[in-house]
């Protein structure tokens, strides 16, 4: 079992456009590609929110999500079931 930590920060007017700490998630997972896939839909759920985003603890697990979700997002796992014209 993996366990990844994941800050969730809110950076808007009323933190004086200072980064705020909401809540720490951790994302469990049998690999350490099952949690960046739930980071992944952390991160999505949040694409129209301009003041939050999901940081890892460990900075050094960004650079490999990073490479991981270059071979994991396809236009499907982007728009989900959206229709695309």
């Amino acid at each position: 079992m993996v366990t990844v930590k994941v800050n969730e920060i809110l950076n808007w007017f009323h933190s004086d456009y200072k980064d705020d700490l909401v809540q720490v998630h951790t994302v469990c997972g049998n690999s350490i590609e099952d949690c960046f896939k739930c980071v992944y839909a952390l991160r999505r759920s949040a694409r129209y929110d301009n003041a939050r985003r999901y940081d890892f603890q460990n900075a050094d697990l960004e650079s490999k999500y990073n490479k991981w979700v270059s071979g994991y997002e396809t236009i499907e796992t982007y728009y989900g079931s959206a229709t695309v014209d």
